[in-house]
């Protein structure tokens, strides 16, 4: 009967053991599985063309990205990323841009050079700059431009809506707009793709150039053009068995 007892509470407490070792055994999984809901695995894919680092590394198209990777771009060369749902981001020449994300919101910092966007409406985005920080309006798609140069931020939309905070001052930014925080002014949109100004004045003067070989071909052509004679030549009769009218 003692024995019977204790064979008893000796099953119990092996059963007991072995519940609490699942709960610690799930518990963590249970983390894990709650963090995937949430985005914490969110990946992205990146495109590169010329020279792009990622995390100090020279980056491949194709290349997974993950959260929290800081992306520089060399002259001349670009980098797409691409964080599905229709969401892209475009690094010109010269960017430093390190990126946070998950599957609901995007947040970033973009320390210098220009970043395009294109995100669709349901996903929050922010940027910090130098100059402020940028949040998009998540009730529509948006796609913009914004530009960084030392502490001046440029925005310029295409679609959508934007906001840009900057010292005390909230700009609210909409499609057709440009907004820089230099001067704190908002204009008509112009965009110039981040164009430095060696590039805007080198553009100028192929177009100043170009106008010029235009000008000096059509001189040319007025000048040894031949001049036109009414009628038609006379043919000395008798020579040909005409007379000496037009035939």
């Amino acid at each position: 009967m003692m024995k019977s007892s204790v064979g008893k509470l000796c099953a119990k407490v092996a059963a007991f053991l072995i519940a609490v070792t699942l709960v610690n055994l799930l518990m963590p999984l249970t983390g894990v599985l709650a963090s995937t809901r949430r985005g914490m695995g969110a990946t992205g894919i990146v495109r590169v063309s010329g020279s792009v680092t990622i995390d100090g590394v020279k980056g491949t198209s194709g290349q997974t990205l993950f959260r929290g990777s800081h992306i520089v771009t060399s002259a001349d060369s670009e980098s797409i990323i691409d964080l599905g749902k229709l969401t892209r981001l475009r690094l010109l020449p010269e960017t430093d841009f390190t990126l946070d994300f998950s599957s609901e919101s995007i947040w970033s910092t973009l320390g210098n050079g220009a970043l395009r966007v294109f995100i669709p409406a349901g996903i929050p985005l922010s940027i910090k700059t130098a100059g402020g920080e940028l949040r998009t309006d998540p009730s529509q798609p948006s796609e913009f431009l914004v530009q960084v140069d030392d502490e001046n931020t440029r925005v310029s939309v295409r679609m959508g809506r934007v906001e840009l905070s900057s010292k005390e001052n909230l700009n609210t930014v909409s499609g057709g707009e440009v907004f820089t925080t230099a001067s704190g002014s908002q204009t008509g949109s112009e965009e110039d793709e981040g164009l430095s100004n060696r590039q805007k004045i080198g553009i100028l003067a192929a177009i100043g150039a170009a106008a010029a070989i235009l000008v000096i071909v059509l001189r040319g052509r007025e000048k040894v053009e031949e001049p036109q004679f009414g009628g038609c030549p006379i043919v000395p009769s008798g020579t040909t068995g005409q007379t000496g009218i037009c035939p």
